[in-house]
């Protein structure tokens, strides 16, 4: 179940560029995981977390009313304090993504291989125009598992073709998401965002 949120939860900023630098991309032998220099960041909460890294998971780790997407794009973001806000972004098969095509491009890699890569990486191109999420307190979902990350997950999918779902998976070890876990006391909040996208 999702309850409307506080304002405070409705603040969400994007900070990302067109020039945002790409480090590495490595298999670490759960998922594709593609490392970044710090400069792009969001704003949540009146904190600022950089980006660290962007990994894939599928199928999709969270479900949507009971739909379980092919797969889950998840950006990594951390504050100078070192607390995590993840956000979640579905992908749905459809059309070809400008996006994930270029992701491709560094791949295959063998378990444990990764390529350095120091180029710019437009990210911006991810985000949809829409940018209304779900939010809740979690944990991150490979380990340890830390507790007290901040989710995000947007409500609108990325489009992608069946031929780039089935590359990334051909990447992946098999079943590499963590199934749902008890919500127990936690309450999933639904954001109508109002920014205008940058």
């Amino acid at each position: 179940n999702t309850v409307a949120g506080a304002q405070e939860e409705s603040m969400l900023q994007f900070y990302y560029s067109e020039k945002t630098v790409l480090n590495k991309v490595r298999n670490n032998g759960h998922s594709i995981q593609y490392d970044f220099e710090r400069g792009d960041s969001i704003r949540s909460k009146n904190t600022n977390y950089n980006l660290v890294q962007i990994h894939f998971h599928e199928p999709s780790e969270h479900t949507i009313n009971g739909v379980r997407y092919p797969i889950e794009i998840h950006l990594v973001h951390q504050s100078d304090q070192k607390d995590y806000t993840v956000i979640g972004i579905m992908g749905v098969e459809g059309g070809e993504s400008h996006f994930l095509k270029r992701m491709e491009t560094y791949l295959p890699l063998e378990v444990n291989e990764e390529k350095v890569i120091e180029r710019s990486f437009d990210i911006t191109t991810i985000l949809p125009v829409k940018r209304d999420f779900y939010t809740y307190q979690g944990s991150l979902t490979t380990p340890p598992c830390t507790e007290n990350v901040q989710w995000i997950i947007l409500k609108s999918p990325l489009e992608l073709s069946l031929e780039e779902v089935l590359k990334l998976k051909s990447n992946m070890p098999l079943k590499n998401y963590r199934d749902e876990q008890p919500i127990n006391d936690r309450k999933v909040y639904l954001i109508h965002d109002v920014n205008k996208p940058n």
